[in-house]
């Protein structure tokens, strides 16, 4: 017996965090020592002679059993079991024989809660860091596209003569450049969010007049793509709304910029600015490619396109930005769609005075 003793504390030197435990077929305990069993509170006194079903939680106790079944059959197991808020590595194994079999298996239990803390954060830190590479990738491409226009129409306002061709050189200029304010807007936007310092700076605001010039902003892509674009506000003026101008318009931008890029050459875009009691709906709907149920939610994560391909352009950080932005004036954007080749709307929901709402997170 003394070797045992020897060799059980030699065992539960190596296991600072652990504990070892002998269970009898009845999942008794018939022996238990160990630092690990500080996390339940009960002693080894307190703990021999009792079985699992009298000290645990049922589902904890069922899979425990199932793998101290196999210790019993005369196999070894490993395997993990949460219990008292703890996260444990456990192995289990025969440890005595009689004529029935296995009379006695042994437990050997190492809290590793520590460990998987850790492992999650360094989990989140890998995610955090693909999410950033991600971004950058994203931008680089997504700016080559303007940069290149931008070349392309600085050489022919150097190279022509021609008034005409000089004109259209300068409105392709001016076009990509707001097409890289967007994106930069977007970029530091998104970093301010996920930081939790995006700042509204709020003031009387005409959201008729902010819609207008949102819908402006993009008129140029509903010509490239022969979209028509129909607004509609309310026939008495609309009262003036405490919001951050900046900020709106660059919500109705993105919603706008997301209408035109997924409805095809000649669909409708539509905007109903629609005043309800306490609160302003911007509503944009559009014809285009719909949105499939199960993606309804999910459109609205960063860098998630609800199953749409990347060759279609963009960030996939708008919506989302878009929806921080109006959680953060106490608004709300919501989506709907009958599915996919149905189009989609979504509802920006501005309420009249501003209500106190969280920082804006990732």
């Amino acid at each position: 017996m003394g070797s045992q003793t020897r060799l059980t504390d030699l065992l539960l030197e190596r296991l600072p965090n652990g504990s070892v435990a002998v269970f009898d077929r009845e999942y008794r305990y018939v022996f238990a020592a160990g630092e690990g069993l500080r996390a339940s509170g009960l002693s080894a006194d307190y703990l021999t002679g009792r079985s699992l079903t009298e000290l645990f939680p049922a589902p904890e106790v069922a899979i425990a059993t199932r793998h101290y079944a196999q210790a019993f059959a005369g196999h070894s197991t490993v395997f993990e079991l949460i219990t008292f808020g703890r996260h444990f590595a456990m192995g289990a194994g025969p440890l005595s024989r009689d004529e029935q079999g296995v009379s006695t298996i042994v437990v050997v239990a190492q809290d590793i809660t520590e460990l998987v803390e850790r492992a999650d954060g360094v989990d989140d830190l890998r995610a955090a860091v693909q999410q950033k590479d991600l971004l950058l990738a994203t931008l680089g491409h997504e700016m080559r596209n303007p940069l290149g226009a931008m070349r392309m129409a600085a050489r022919l306002i150097r190279d022509s003569e021609e008034r005409s061709v000089r004109e259209h050189a300068r409105g392709v200029l001016d076009r990509q450049i707001d097409m890289l304010e967007r994106l930069v807007a977007d970029v530091l936007g998104g970093l301010q969010a996920q930081q939790g310092t995006l700042q509204l700076h709020l003031a009387p605001v005409d959201i008729a007049e902010v819609a207008l010039a949102a819908v402006e902003s993009v008129r140029h892509l509903t010509t490239q793509k022969d979209q028509h674009l129909r607004v509609t506000l309310p026939e008495t003026p609309l009262p003036p709304v405490t919001a951050d101008r900046a900020r709106v318009h660059q919500v109705v931008s993105n919603l706008l910029g997301n209408a035109t890029r997924y409805t095809p050459v000649g669909g409708q875009i539509t905007v109903d600015v629609v005043q309800q009691a306490d609160a302003i709906d911007i509503v944009v709907t559009d014809s285009g490619r719909g949105v499939p149920q199960q993606d309804l939610d999910t459109i609205f994560r960063p860098f998630t396109r609800g199953g749409r391909p990347r060759s279609d352009g963009g960030l996939g950080l708008g919506l989302w930005l878009a929806r921080e932005i109006a959680i953060l004036h106490g608004g709300s954007i919501e989506a709907h769609s009958d599915g996919p080749g149905r189009g989609a709307t979504f509802r920006f929901r501005l309420p009249l005075t501003p209500r106190a709402s969280g920082p804006a997170s990732l």
